[in-house]
């Protein structure tokens, strides 16, 4: 009887591509062991088992999904996409897969990737019961949240530089998982709330390793004070978002005179629509003690929002976007767009794309055939993704997660990957447990 072959590869084509090291550690260690576990042809029959083994989530399997590095049939059985780059066996060591009725609907297209017939329609793994519970409470959260739509990006984007309250890494975007990532101190689906005062900003790897359990206070009093910022940087008209530094360093949520800041008392934060103007809650007219003085908080009328003069807009971009197709005509449907992403960001953000935008090789179609357009910029995923500094020329080559462990082979030892494994976790909890005492 012939053995499945032992011997598992992975492509540093695929997996240290940017669609792959973006995505959490955690959805990258459960593709690694599906490839483990998968027959020599790719296809896997059990991976709930293999999640379930892992700790990974429902999310993680369906971002899998999602960016296409699994395909998924009814049987609930999976095939890796990329498995014949990965893997090449020889014939007299291959075992053919059991699943004949899966891989009838596949193909191999000229990049060596397994793909649906075009008459059979993808399909997806049932989601569990209590996974769509989930993911309503977490709307249902941020529905009901005084806090922008724009906190999370904003938030995290001011948060580059300080330390993880947990672990102690400087948060950057040199790894993916020492980027800043939102941190609710009791989970939404314990009841917490998307609120000030129940947000910390930690770093993904601490994030992902927290899970579902709730935690202290960590530095939710400093996003407190980092939102007070925020706001009142943009009340001024401070363009802050691309250098945050400007707006000093975090110390203790206080103000001058040993005060707790007017948020970090009150969940009655910003509204969705009122970025740049502080309230104080429901019934907060008047007047409110602080020290031996006492401040007047008497809310005065709003100053009626400036006229947004969409031919300036347009010049603006087709002075600055020379590579782009030029903008003639502003349709109202340009407008509304336009005016979504200047109520939420301003438009010194919206000029700053623009910047970047040229810049780019690959937005200013110098790389490729494609070029970027206004209307694809003004898309509020794209333009986030322009900002955010995706698609700049030079990006910093993120580490491989086999190179320190490969052997002289070539091959990876997994028993010292493992090991290693083994060590961060056991640091994260000794840290842990250091915090919470």
């Amino acid at each position: 009887m012939r053995e499945t072959a032992e011997r598992r590869m992975f492509s540093k084509k695929i997996v240290e591509s940017d669609a792959f090291l973006d995505m959490p550690l955690s959805t990258q260690a459960l593709y690694f062991h599906l490839s483990m576990e998968a027959d020599d042809d790719g296809f896997v029959n059990n991976p709930r088992k293999i999640q379930r083994m892992l700790g990974a989530s429902d999310d993680d399997l369906k971002l899998l999904l999602a960016k296409n590095f699994l395909i998924s049939f009814e049987s609930g059985v999976v095939v890796v996409k990329h498995w014949k780059i990965h893997n090449y066996i020889r014939g007299d060591r291959k075992k053919a897969t059991i699943y004949q009725e899966e891989a009838s609907f596949l193909e191999v297209n000229s990049n060596n990737e397994y793909k649906l017939s075009k008459d059979i329609p993808a399909m997806e793994i049932p989601i569990a019961p209590n996974e769509e519970k989930e993911e309503t409470l977490r709307q249902q959260a941020y529905k009901k949240s005084s806090l922008p739509y724009s906190f999370n990006y904003k938030i995290k984007r001011f948060f580059y530089g300080e330390k993880c309250p947990i672990c102690g890494v400087r948060m950057t975007d040199e790894y993916n998982l020492t980027k800043p990532s939102i941190q609710h101190n009791i989970p939404i689906s314990k009841g917490g709330k998307h609120e000030l005062g129940n947000i910390s900003i930690t770093c993904l790897s601490c994030n992902t390793s927290i899970k579902n359990n709730v935690t202290g206070d960590l530095n939710s009093d400093k996003v407190c004070e980092a939102w007070d910022r925020i706001v009142d940087a943009e009340r001024k008209g401070i363009d802050w978002f691309m250098n945050p530094s400007i707006l000093g360093t975090l110390g203790d949520c206080q103000s001058n005179d040993g005060q707790m800041s007017v948020d970090c008392q009150s969940n009655d934060g910003i509204g969705k629509d009122s970025i740049g103007k502080v309230s104080l809650g429901k019934d907060s007219l008047g007047e409110v003690s602080v020290g031996k003085d006492s401040v007047n908080t008497s809310v005065e009328p709003h100053e009626p929002k400036e006229r947004i003069r969409y031919q300036e807009i347009a010049d603006m971009y087709n002075s600055i976007c020379v590579s782009l197709p030029r903008l003639q005509t502003f349709s109202d449907g340009r407008k509304k767009s336009a005016k979504r992403i200047i109520d939420e960001y301003g438009i010194d953000t919206l000029r700053k794309c623009f910047e970047m935008a040229e810049e780019s090789d690959f937005l200013s179609g110098r790389k490729t055939n494609w070029k970027a357009s206004f209307d694809w910029l003004i898309k509020p995923a794209n333009f986030v993704k322009v900002i955010d500094g995706n698609y700049l020329n030079e990006k910093k080559q993120q580490p491989s997660l086999d190179d320190n462990f490969r052997l002289p082979g070539g091959q990876i030892d997994w028993d010292a990957f493992d090991e290693w494994a083994n060590e961060v976790d056991r640091e994260i909890e000794e840290r842990r447990k250091q915090s919470d005492s």
